[in-house]
């Protein structure tokens, strides 16, 4: 079957032979081999899709409704032209072959389109294309190689057991119950088993619920537990991220970091808090560039580099893609979401979405727990994620209706009593369970916990410990 060209008629023949010998073995054709584009002789390419169009009708594969599906297709004249006969073509079949066969055939097609989207790369550069048009024509030709190597591959049973053995060993071996990635939180760990390779995790909410505090929070847990962490920051920057995880780590509040506004011994404190914060294996990315397609060469490149093995997007909707000439948002947002999906196979692991809710919400009466309607704007985002968490603080309502209480009284403000309380609402879980956990949360300070800490230890604010963490908040989301 060797060939000094990238086609080979022969091999496409025998493919041909085997499938009418055994028709059986057109559904794994189907799944190694797509469409009759991978065949390049037109007439075994036209005997492969009438194959394909019988079995997809689910009819019999035989001579005789072979032969009347070429003649209602006008192709057998063609054939005929061709020297190519149907008769005796099943006594050519080498079934033991097929395997091999299909894996040459795909090869030879996977390398031509290489070839092929080589030319393009050339052509763009020696026209005088931009940068940008070069990099649109070398992400197109590595999506279609990639998607070419993609089709075909599949696991045995045997591997899926021993990959599910492996998976619960691990388990076994780990507190809580963790198969994936530590969130930091001991009631999603028990729900979720952690953040899973297979993972795609949308966390979702207005401004003030807390996702940057959360995104930065799992980034910590994750880091601290050795696993590598890309942190996309699309919305502010590196250095504003930074003093977040120094408040997290030192219980100095944010904005007194942010201004300066510190004690002597409290930058003591950070300067012996920044040395263990090095240590940390967390790479971010704040530039201007938020083009989804660079951001994956990006992400690989880092894959290989520092082994990343949790992705956090802040937040997603930032994302663009320039090879969507389409100005609606749902469509460059639905693509995006396709782009992710991929990228999470590419990179084997999971990537978590920080996500802006529309203003809907706050318009509406009654409660202002997000809902699944809540993201109808987000594309193709929903459908994709396997995990879909919604932040909801109550404190955040509090403290705007005490404010505009006082400025439309012209009286002073007064602080209310916070309860310092954070929903998690899973309410979307395509492998485990939904609910609200209610956690226990210091925005000041950007840590996050199950419970609120013992009373007698110093707290940045006032707080009381949360009642039993999934009590149930909402009739929509019941709890764990």
């Amino acid at each position: 079957m060797e060939t000094s060209s990238l086609t080979d008629s022969a091999a496409e023949r025998a493919l041909v032979a085997i499938l009418l010998d055994s028709p059986k073995l057109m559904p794994d054709a189907r799944e190694r081999l797509g469409t009759g584009e991978v065949l390049t002789h037109e007439g075994y390419r036209i005997l492969f899709n009438t194959l394909c169009m019988l079995y997809d009708e689910g009819k019999a594969i035989k001579l005789g409704s072979v032969l009347q599906r070429i003649n209602a297709n006008g192709t057998t004249a063609r054939l005929i032209d061709m020297g190519i006969s149907l008769m005796g073509l099943p006594a050519e079949a080498k079934t033991s072959e097929f395997a091999d066969t299909c894996t040459h055939l795909r090869g030879l097609w996977v390398k031509r389109m290489a070839i092929e989207s080589a030319g393009a790369i050339l052509a763009s550069v020696r026209s005088g294309d931009t940068i940008s048009q070069i990099v649109d024509v070398l992400t197109k030709a590595m999506d279609s190689v990639s998607a070419g190597l993609a089709i075909g591959t599949d696991q045995s049973l045997t591997d899926i057991i021993r990959e599910s053995v492996t998976s619960l060993e691990s388990a076994m071996n780990k507190t809580g119950g963790l198969t994936g990635v530590n969130t930091g939180l001991g009631k999603l760990n028990r729900v979720l088993g952690g953040w899973q390779d297979s993972d795609i995790v949308m966390i979702a909410g207005r401004p003030g619920m807390g996702k940057s505090i959360a995104g930065v929070f799992h980034a910590i847990a994750a880091a601290r537990e050795g696993v590598p962490v890309a942190f996309l920051s699309l919305e502010m920057p590196a250095k504003s991220l930074m003093n977040r995880i120094i408040a997290n780590e030192t219980g100095i509040a944010y904005s007194r970091i942010k201004r300066g506004t510190i004690s002597r011994d409290e930058f003591a404190m950070i300067q012996k808090a920044v040395g263990r914060i090095e240590q940390l294996p967390i790479h971010f990315y704040d530039d201007h560039n938020a083009d989804v397609n660079d951001l994956s060469y990006k992400l690989l490149h880092w894959k290989k580099r520092y082994s990343i093995g949790l992705v956090i997007i802040d937040y997603v909707q930032k994302l663009t893609d320039r090879t969507i000439k389409s100005s609606a948002e749902y469509d460059v947002l639905t693509s995006v979401s396709n782009k992710l999906q991929r990228l999470r196979k590419r990179l084997n692991c999971p990537i978590i979405e920080l996500a802006q809710l529309s203003r809907a919400v706050e318009s509406r009466q009654g409660s202002k727990r997000a809902g699944m309607s809540d993201l109808r704007s987000t594309g193709q985002f929903e459908q994709d994620a396997t995990v879909i968490i919604m932040l909801y603080r109550d404190d955040y309502y509090k403290e705007k209706a005490a404010r505009d209480a006082a400025e439309a009284n012209g009286g002073q403000y007064e602080e209310p009593r916070f309860d310092q309380q954070l929903e998690y609402g899973i309410i979307k879980s395509r492998d485990g369970e939904t609910g609200t956990a209610v956690l226990w949360v210091d925005v000041a300070t950007n840590r996050i916990a199950d419970e609120a800490p013992p009373v007698e230890k110093p707290m940045p604010t006032t707080a009381r410990p949360s009642l039993n963490s999934f009590d149930h908040q909402s009739s929509a989301s019941p709890a764990f």
